[in-house]
């Protein structure tokens, strides 16, 4: 597990105050993550990371489990 993955997990958990946290875990369609906590977690990632996603880039997909995020991520920087 790389440092990003495990401070997006940590975040996450604390966030919704919970103690587990796998990083192929439904975030959205579980309803774990509500539109504030994507808001926060979108704000999170910006801040910590240095990066701006792109309108196109915010969209469920892409933000489904910390894996996906992830991925997301790589391909944002990699730009």
């Amino acid at each position: 597990m790389s440092s990003i993955e495990e401070l997006l997990i940590d975040f996450i958990k604390d966030l919704k105050g919970i103690d587990k946290l796998s990083p192929d875990e439904s975030l959205l369609r579980s309803k774990l993550i509500k539109s504030f906590d994507f808001v926060q977690l979108l704000l999170f990632i910006e801040e910590k990371l240095d990066i701006q996603f792109h309108d196109d880039e915010i969209k469920p997909e892409n933000f489904e489990t910390v894996s996906r995020i992830m991925r997301t991520i790589n391909e944002r920087i990699s730009r």
